[in-house]
């Protein structure tokens, strides 16, 4: 055996006999690493794109009009949430308008998203409970990263505001 190995070490050092067996190991190891890439793109990738992309492609104009009416509003709006349990919390929302004055007469919704291989929505309920402030309790169905988009009316003037939190499991 020891006879076999020391006959096959001194056919390799006999000219360039070793240079095929690094092509051949390279090789290998590229195989093996885009294996690893492969497995991960297909288990970490939910799949989740939009629908209707190209119909929101072509009014990405309006989003923009949208976005320049919001800015010329000067509201600002603050979310925060405050988790209660696992799967539940309460989202706090600030308004007020550009003088500082807190928003008065203002309709606030949302809904939450969240996509993890099937996509999730909860809608939000908010509640005044002060001048300019809002609250939505929140049940989410799973812990995890979740999005809330809260939208705000008052009269033809709207404002969006879209926020990420993480509900976290102790």
């Amino acid at each position: 055996m020891i006879g076999r190995l020391r006959a096959a070490i001194a056919w390799l050092r006999t000219g360039d006999r070793w240079i095929p067996g690094c092509f051949i190991a390279f090789f290998v190891c590229l195989a093996i690493w885009e294996a690893v890439l492969i497995r991960t793109a297909l288990t970490t990738f939910n799949g989740v794109v939009a629908e209707d992309a190209y119909i929101k492609g072509r009014a990405y104009d309006e989003i923009l009009a949208q976005n320049r009416r919001q800015r010329e509003l000067g509201w600002t709006v603050n979310a925060l949430f405050d988790q209660a349990g696992p799967t539940s919390g309460v989202l706090r929302v600030k308004a007020h308008n550009a003088d500082g004055a807190p928003l008065s007469g203002v309709k606030v919704f949302g809904e939450l998203d969240r996509y993890d291989g099937e996509i999730r929505t909860a809608s939000l309920d908010f509640d005044r409970v002060g001048p300019g402030r809002f609250e939505a309790q929140v049940a989410t169905p799973a812990p995890g990263r979740w999005t809330a988009e809260i939208k705000l009316r008052q009269g033809e003037d709207a404002y969006r505001l879209r926020e990420t939190f993480v509900l976290v499991v102790e």
